[in-house]
């Protein structure tokens, strides 16, 4: 979907990669902060929460977490 332009057309790569690494650590279980996530990425939380908001339409995803 990426690789097409898709969701990814004119986002920052490290928006993208940043929303990917968020996702991919909430299906293993870890639990890794949007706050730490956009510190690394060095990208806004707001920008996390609205390429993972992207990701997951577009892959029609529905992640649903339980509480620990």
């Amino acid at each position: 979907m990426t690789r097409n332009g898709g969701f990814a057309g004119g986002k920052t790569p490290q928006g993208i990669a940043a929303a990917y690494i968020y996702v991919a650590s909430m299906l293993r279980g870890q639990g890794v902060l949007q706050r730490d996530m956009s510190t690394v990425a060095q990208v806004t939380e707001v920008t996390i929460r609205a390429r993972c908001k992207d990701l997951l339409r577009s892959y029609r995803l529905s992640v649903t977490l339980a509480p620990a």
